[in-house]
């Protein structure tokens, strides 16, 4: 995602690149907050090629609400592109963290020992080079990868270790509640609001987009998906309804114009209690 793209969030961009160039020499851990829709996964994208540009080692890793069930899914996604460095471990640590991640049976070990393994292995990466750590929708994380992402913050400061978590208001858990320093991100001011509005809704009148604009908030999101379904839904002067139900109809009746057979391949990846995509595929 390129800078330029990103309308009104020069403070969110400058604070990211900041810290980024700091983080060549010291650690840090950051928390991005922000309502759902307010940009924050834009933003993300801003910080993963600035980093990429300055020669940093990317470990990624995003929060997903139907795989919280799945133990250390979060730590298996941070950890696949450095996983060659796990003979550079002492023997518990390897065993500890291969068991964690189902590449070696034995008894389950203990949440600590896996942290501590996760974190040795980010610091022989570390050896090599900048190192950041990017997390998407924390709160999503399963719990086992939300508290291992809470420790690392921790001890990765010391070590050099980068670490950028992202999370929507009002969800608590370990990595919100360590009191890391946030850059909460807001909705974009009148103006923005009303270059995105121009740029999206141009056959919609003066009055429309001065309500568009006022229930929006400044929520990128809901400036570019309510012009779209504006005379869908059962808005009234009297009874709007709440934008986050604004846009839930917004994107359902998008739903709709998919195909039969698209539509019924979302359903099932929608209530299916697993993410392989074999069984998904054998379902339809």
């Amino acid at each position: 995602m390129s800078p330029e793209r990103l309308l009104g969030r020069e403070r969110e961009v400058a604070a990211l690149v900041a810290l980024i160039a700091v983080g060549r020499e010291s650690g840090s851990a950051t928390l991005m907050i922000g309502e759902p829709g307010i940009g924050k996964s834009a933003l993300l994208a801003v910080a993963r090629a600035a980093a990429r540009d300055a020669g940093y080692t990317v470990l990624e890793a995003v929060g997903v609400e139907g795989e919280m069930h799945l133990p250390f899914v979060g730590v298996h996604q941070l950890l696949a592109p450095i996983m060659g460095g796990l003979d550079g471990l002492d023997q518990a640590q390897r065993e500890a963290l291969g068991t964690a991640l189902g590449l070696s049976s034995g008894r389950s070990p203990d949440l600590f020992l896996i942290a501590e393994a996760t974190f040795a292995l980010m610091r022989l990466e570390r050896r090599r080079g900048p190192v950041i750590v990017l997390v998407d929708d924390v709160h999503w994380l399963d719990p086992q990868s939300h508290r291992i992402l809470a420790f690392l913050a921790h001890r990765g400061i010391p070590a050099g270790l980068c670490v950028l978590g992202v999370m929507r208001v009002g969800h608590p858990g370990p990595f919100a509640d360590a009191g890391f320093p946030e850059l909460p991100v807001q909705g974009v001011d009148d103006d923005t609001a009303e270059r995105i509005l121009r740029a999206q809704a141009v056959t919609l009148s003066p009055g429309d987009l001065r309500r568009i604009r006022r229930e929006a908030l400044g929520n990128p999101l809901a400036l570019l998906e309510l012009p779209r379904t504006w005379g869908d839904g059962p808005l009234t002067d009297d009874h709007p309804p709440a934008l986050s139900a604004r846009l839930e109809l917004a994107f359902a009746g998008r739903v709709a114009d998919l195909p039969a057979g698209t539509r019924d391949a979302l359903l099932i990846a929608a209530v299916s209690s697993s993410s392989d995509t074999g069984e998904i595929l054998a379902a339809l």
